[in-house]
Order: C-alpha cells, then structure tokens, then sequence
C-alpha cells in the first residue's frame, strides 16, 4: 500500500466513529469531533516510528488504543454505516470484525497508536503518550500529550501486571485510554500488561487481545488500521 494509494481511498472505505443518529446527519457539524476509520487494514512494512511519518505525511492517523476497541464494539453491535450513510451487510461487518479477531497461524498485530514510559524511574509510575500529530511528536526523544493511565491500580491491569498476561473484558471496560478494568473468566481476550519504553498492538495468534509491551524499532507485517480528520 503506497502513500497515493492512501490518499485515494474513497469514503465509502470508511466507517465513522461513533456513527451518527442517521444517516442524514452524517455531514452535520456536530460530527466533527468523530473520526472515519478504514473497513480494511493496511501493511506498510515498517516500524512503529516510521509508519507514523508516512501516516502523517498524508494526513492520516493510527488509531489510538480507546478508538479502536471502540471501533471493534461498533462492529459488534451489527449496526455499521460507511461515510456516504450506506449500511455494511452482516457478512461484510462479519468479515472485517473476523480479520481482526480470529485465532490464527502466524500472529498478526495491528499497530496502535500508544506508547509508555515511566515519569519516575524510582516510583515508576507508568505514561502512556498517544494521538501523535507531526514529526516532533512521533520522535522517541520528544514526550507529548503525555498523560497518566489511570486508573493503573485498577484491579484487571494490577493483577496483570504481577503476570505476563491475564484474560480481560476488552469491550465492556475501559478506562479513559481504552484500557480493560475488569478481569473475565472468558478466554476471548487477553492483556499483556504495559511495560515501559514499548508500545502497543492489537494481537491475533493463539490467543487474541491487547498486547502493550511491542518494540518501536521492530519491524516485521504489522498491519494497521488508519483514521483521518474529516474534510
């Protein structure tokens, strides 16, 4: 997928969100605060840092951790309009919400856009830095928008964070950056827990959830999903 080919999507490959109250309202103004996010994933072959730049460069965005479980509830809830009010099939719904979900052989991960850090080496307390706009807010020696995760002592994210990784209800708990606050039974999803100086994925191989602890600077067929502000 090259840049041109980014920057020719048409809007019916975008889902807004959150969707409107209908499909007449779609071009209201009171949607500016909502995003389009594409139907299908993108391979850009790169490391988080650089998908970043070539995201920006054409005005596009990764989805920020919140947005994208959002994005996943959307299409659960089976009710899925695209940017010019037509409404997706169930299959089509059913498709795009497998391609990410499924359990599958090799793993596939979906770069967010999250990364964290400790403010205090000592009492390390753990940041997490999102919604990077630009080249000096991507670049790793630059902190921005940084804000605490909280609440980080919730019971879900302590308990993992005493282990490599807990199963977790993604989509009906989250704090105010999308992470679960609430530990499940189910084996749907899991956590791997934050870890400082990563970032994080959305994970699909034996076991399927939200994996924080992701190298920057790796590079292997991380796809990703892309958003872009409304003209």
């Amino acid at each position: 997928m090259t840049l041109e080919e980014l920057s020719d999507l048409p809007e019916s490959d975008f889902i807004w969100l959150p969707q409107p109250e209908s499909k007449y309202t779609f071009f209201h103004p009171t949607l500016k605060h909502g995003i389009p996010i594409a139907k299908e994933r993108k391979k850009l072959g790169k490391d988080w840092v650089n998908v970043h730049l070539e995201l920006n460069s054409q005005r596009f965005h990764m989805p920020t951790i919140k947005q994208f479980i959002d994005f996943l509830k959307l299409l659960r809830s089976g009710e899925v309009c695209d940017l010019v009010g037509q409404r997706l099939s169930i299959d089509e719904i059913t498709d795009i919400y497998g391609k990410i979900t499924k359990r599958r052989t090799p793993i596939e991960d979906i770069w967010l856009d999250a990364r964290f850090y400790t403010v205090n080496y000592r009492a390390k307390r753990l940041i997490i830095d999102e919604e990077h706009r630009g080249k000096a807010q991507i670049d790793l020696r630059h902190l921005t928008h940084l804000r605490f995760i909280s609440p980080l002592e919730s019971w879900a994210l302590g308990k993992c964070i005493k282990k490599e990784s807990c199963y977790i209800d993604l989509l009906n708990s989250k704090n105010p950056h999308g992470l679960p606050t609430v530990k499940n039974e189910s084996d749907q999803f899991r956590l791997w827990p934050p870890k400082k100086e990563h970032t994080a994925v959305f994970r699909a191989g034996e076991e399927v959830g939200l994996y924080c602890s992701y190298p920057f600077y790796q590079i292997t067929d991380t796809y990703t999903y892309i958003t872009r502000k409304k003209n």
